[in-house]
């Protein structure tokens, strides 16, 4: 069998593949409790290289645990064993330009969510999630914990904005979803959201 480790590098390249030291960003939680040096990360920036990834650990055995912006409380994005690769999709952040008739936008998971507030803030339009982490905090990640934030009363859960998903499953194969969406094991590689009017000042 080959070296998955070679493998991870090979298919991504210098600025796709961490080890060693180059590891420490991504390994411990936000608040710095749990986390081990895992065997690398993987830091894709294709739909190809994430399901190259997929395939590559799962042939060899090796537990993956895909990263956003490791912003959560649970420590569910850092390695618990060192026998592992952190998939982290930071470098897949392209932003799609908004229609404003449908209310949508096309965004890749490593987006943050204070850059989408941003990009569609020239447009006048919101996307009404809000929430502490925000300017850490990726749409992937937002996606996959259902977050919800300060406007979650009146606009819903994070799976009520998003209209689909191409996501990369477990055997490495990739495929779009429309929401709803069941909640099975799948990296999410874009998602389709919904956008708001921003409201005018009442004043």
């Amino acid at each position: 069998m080959t070296d998955p480790v070679a493998a991870l590098s090979g298919l991504l390249g210098g600025k796709g593949w961490l080890s060693g030291d180059d590891t420490a960003p991504y390994r411990r939680d936000w608040l710095d409790r749990y986390g081990v040096a895992p065997l690398g990360v993987a830091r894709p920036a294709t739909t190809a290289e994430v399901a190259g990834v997929v395939r590559i650990c799962r042939e060899a055995g090796i537990a993956l645990v895909p990263q956003g912006g490791n912003a959560g409380l649970c420590a569910a994005a850092v390695a618990d064993r060192q026998d592992s690769v952190i998939l982290s999709l930071a470098r897949m952040n392209a932003i799609g330009a908004p229609d404003r008739d449908s209310g949508t936008i096309l965004v890749e998971a490593g987006v943050v969510l204070a850059a989408l507030h941003e990009a569609l803030e020239p447009h006048g339009l919101i996307f009404p999630l809000h929430l502490g982490a925000e300017g850490s905090a990726r749409i992937g990640g937002l996606v996959g914990t259902n977050a919800g934030g300060s406007h979650a009363s009146r606009y819903g859960m994070m799976s009520d904005l998003v209209l689909g998903l191409e996501v990369v499953l477990p055997d490495g194969a990739s495929g779009t979803a429309c929401a709803p969406c069941r909640r099975t094991m799948r990296v999410i590689r874009c998602a389709g959201c919904s956008a708001a009017r921003r409201a005018r000042s009442a004043w």
